[in-house]
């Protein structure tokens, strides 16, 4: 009898928890993230940060949301908590 071998691949799949950690949304590629900067009376406010249409945090400056959204990207955690949590 022969014996085959297979190559399993498993898909972990990966999550990500919004800022105010309230809410966690399934992460199915890089494609659906979005950055929206914020203005009152002219003034810059700060970048938000969206998934899917899902707000995901703010964030003071443009690169500081590029660099959480490279951590999203590279993590290989199962779960990623998306960072500035601030407890009032």
């Amino acid at each position: 009898m022969r014996h085959l071998k297979r190559k399993v691949v498993l898909h972990i799949m990966k999550w990500i928890i919004n800022q105010d950690r309230d809410k966690i949304y399934k992460y199915e590629g890089q494609s659906y993230f979005q950055i929206k900067d914020n203005y009152f009376n002219g003034s810059f406010i700060c970048v938000n940060l969206w998934y899917k249409d899902n707000f995901l945090g703010s964030f003071d400056t443009f690169n500081e949301c590029i660099e959480e959204v490279f951590r999203i990207i590279f993590t290989k955690e199962t779960f990623y908590i998306v960072s500035g949590y601030f407890p009032f």
